[in-house]
């Protein structure tokens, strides 16, 4: 399962079904901020990203739920390396598909204001289409839910010289690196290919 929005429903059919986490082999969300890159920090507020700033109370049920859980942050959605250029779109607006033309169509006034754009969804996608292109490591991780400028914050506990048990929050594997110019080519295959 893919989840590239605010994690309201998974927690509310967690929260129905406790058995439900069971049945899910993995899960990739596309959120949070977990300040182990220099893009790791928030775009909705300093600290938190827009997905889980939205419903952190979700994501807590979540993140806590025990479900497999592979999470691409903004540490590398973020990354220039990772963004379509201007001439990346160019090829995009030239593509001959229906995809393509609808890609263009959504991007165009994006693209007209700025020199670049940060693909978020598309790569907690790839990450879960492609995985040998990511690079994860396990980390324990909570999500703030009552500070007043950190609400949304996924806190990766980096403690390294503590016991794994004594580190707080649930494990998850959290996206570290990328291969961005490998994640670009099949973006860009997908929306390009007739």
């Amino acid at each position: 399962m893919i989840v590239t929005g605010p994690l309201t429903n998974i927690a509310a059919l967690l929260t129905k079904d406790p058995d439900f986490p069971k049945s899910i082999e993995d899960l990739v969300i596309m959120g949070g901020a977990y300040g182990l890159t220099e893009y790791g920090y928030g775009n909705e507020t300093p600290v938190a990203e827009f997905n889980i700033h939205s419903d952190p109370e979700a994501a807590k049920i979540v993140l806590e739920s025990g479900v497999p859980l592979r999470a691409v942050g903004l540490d590398v959605t973020m990354a220039p390396k990772a963004h379509l250029t201007q001439r990346e779109y160019a090829k995009v607006k030239n593509g001959k598909t229906k995809l393509s033309g609808f890609a263009s169509r959504i991007l165009e006034k994006t693209m007209r204001r700025w020199d670049r754009f940060a693909l978020h969804d598309p790569m907690a996608v790839a990450a879960k289409v492609r995985p040998s292109l990511f690079e994860f490591e396990k980390y324990r991780v909570l999500v703030e839910t009552r500070g007043e400028h950190t609400t949304g914050m996924t806190v990766a506990d980096r403690r390294d010289w503590l016991p794994e048990e004594k580190r707080l929050g649930r494990n998850v594997m959290v996206c570290t690196k990328a291969r961005y110019g490998d994640f670009k080519k099949l973006f860009l295959s997908r929306l390009l290919k007739p």
